[in-house]
């Protein structure tokens, strides 16, 4: 008998078992799946690009080319302009090479954006009045930002600026008022009219030396601007007194500056701070380096030329300069104002004459052949 209620128990365990791993057929096992954003409106932006805005406010551009350059603000043209306001984020992906004009102005619920390395270029009022972005990073592969293309932004507070890209234009950052901090990097060779204008959240700025314009109003009204280092000691500044300026005087209709404006001693820096009565502190001399010297080192050989030519390089295909003020002016072998492959010429022949044993000097030589 007991081996008989062993054998019993053995089955009644395996039967139990059976119950806790086998689901009966008439009981439709319970699935708990993750819903997907429905799509809320679609349509294409450009010859090869399509847009999809699902139901949580992202919009997804897709495809390969250029989407559709509109009038600026002239936004009902935008193909999403009916659901603009609902757009919290934009997905671009990879393969779509710019952003059109106007593209997403004035859409106040956009507080994130991906734009991956194939776009080379943001129109005209791209981001304008996007007041829910806080930050933006632009990817080196974009060359060109347009007009009033952040004019886009009282909530940004940060922003990175490629190497890429050449030129700040046309009111880029006008009225950024939560802008906190900005590197222009050594790309930029010019800062357009009002560029900067009405970024009060703005303390302190440094222009690279690479800058060689600064326009009317570009850091016209930035309230809290405390310092402004300007590099460039020949960098062309607008003499207006709003180029640079903390507010606006209504008793006597004039701007003003309340911070320091630095730079080299006997730059425009300094003739533009003294002519408008703003203070001034010196960086002392400005670097120089032994003309065509350009690395600095004991010859002026074929490592110089070639610096030379990889600048007039750059500079000719709308890049930004390679070098610094200092190594700009050594390679300006001719003094002419500009670097190019006369420049390296120059250099070239002079190392040719003093590799065959010619005692020469630099100067002796750029004076007896220009």
């Amino acid at each position: 008998m007991k081996k008989i209620k062993k054998i019993s128990a053995g089955i009644i365990a395996l039967c139990l078992i059976g119950s806790v791993t086998a689901i009966p057929e008439n009981i439709t096992p319970v699935v708990t799946v993750a819903e997907s954003a429905e799509t809320v409106k679609s349509g294409t932006c450009g010859e090869n690009l399509t847009w999809v805005l699902d139901s949580e406010g992202t919009l997804t551009i897709s495809g390969t080319g250029d989407m559709e350059n509109h009038r600026y603000l002239w936004l009902h043209e935008i193909p999403w302009y009916d659901n603009m306001e609902s757009i919290k984020k934009v997905i671009i992906e990879d393969g779509v090479t710019n952003i059109g004009n106007s593209a997403f102005g004035s859409c106040i619920g956009l507080t994130e954006i991906t734009i991956p390395d194939s776009v080379t270029s943001i129109g005209i009022g791209a981001f304008k009045g996007c007041t829910g972005l806080t930050e933006i990073t632009i990817p080196d592969s974009v060359t060109s930002i347009g007009w009033y293309v952040f004019s886009n932004c009282t909530g940004l507070t940060e922003i990175t600026i490629p190497n890429s890209v050449t030129s700040i234009e046309y009111c880029a950052f006008e009225f950024c008022s939560g802008l906190t901090e900005t590197t222009i990097p050594d790309s930029i060779t010019s800062i357009g009219i009002g560029a900067f204008k009405g970024c009060t959240g703005l303390t302190e700025i440094t222009i690279p030396d690479s800058v060689t314009s600064i326009e009317d109003w570009t850091f016209s009204e930035c309230s809290e601007l405390t310092e402004i280092t300007i590099l460039n000691p020949e960098c062309e500044i607008d003499d207006s007194k709003g180029t640079i300026s903390t507010g606006y005087n209504f008793s006597n209709l004039d701007y003003y500056f309340n911070g320091t404006i630095k730079g080299y001693e006997n730059s425009t820096a300094q003739a533009y701070a003294e002519e408008n009565g703003y203070t001034f502190q010196s960086l002392g001399e400005a670097p120089t380096l032994p003309l065509g010297n350009i690395n600095d080192d004991e010859y002026i050989d074929a490592v110089d030329a070639t610096a030379v030519l990889m600048e007039y390089a750059e500079l000719s295909t709308g890049g930004g300069t390679t070098l610094n003020y200092a190594q700009r002016k050594a390679g300006d072998v001719n003094g002419d104002g500009e670097i190019n492959a006369v420049d390296a010429t120059l250099i070239l022949n002079y190392y040719s004459e003093v590799s065959t044993g010619n005692k020469i000097t630099f100067p002796d030589f750029i004076s007896a052949n220009t």
